[in-house]
């Protein structure tokens, strides 16, 4: 822990966006070393889905709020460009094109299914992969 704490003070931050929200997270924040100016910035409220801590705020300079109910990529989203002052463009692009040497093709639009997960308990059943999948067919 030591050595970790010396790496992250071993350089100056000119902002640090904890986007977890949880205490943990704020307190690893809280240990980089700030640049004149800087700031630590993550969660000002709870929303649904989010594992936040209220405490966690306590660490924080910047605190970026919104309204409780919104989708995960949408709150990420949002939270890093208000805390870097930014604006988002309406449309997403993520720039994804399949690969030109498919054995197949793919149909326009496409839709890509990512199961993997960093938590065997945040993983769902296949029957719940295979109702999304048939939903997506039927639409």
């Amino acid at each position: 822990m030591a050595a970790f704490r010396r790496a992250l003070r071993a350089k100056s931050y000119d902002a640090v966006l904890d986007t977890q929200g949880l205490i943990k997270t704020a307190l690893v924040a809280a240990q980089a070393k700030l640049a004149p100016g800087g700031f630590v910035a993550g969660f000002g409220n709870r929303t649904e889905g989010a594992g936040y801590e209220p405490l966690a705020k306590l660490f924080y300079q910047r605190k970026v709020e919104m309204e409780p109910h919104i989708h995960v990529v949408e709150r990420s989203r949002r939270r890093v460009a208000e805390a870097l002052g930014y604006a988002l463009p309406d449309a997403i692009d993520f720039g994804l094109q399949p690969p030109a040497d498919l054995p197949f093709n793919l149909p326009r639009p496409y839709v890509a299914l990512v199961h993997a997960t960093s938590r065997a308990d945040k993983g769902w059943p296949l029957e719940a992969w295979v109702d999304v999948a048939r939903a997506l067919l039927a639409r």
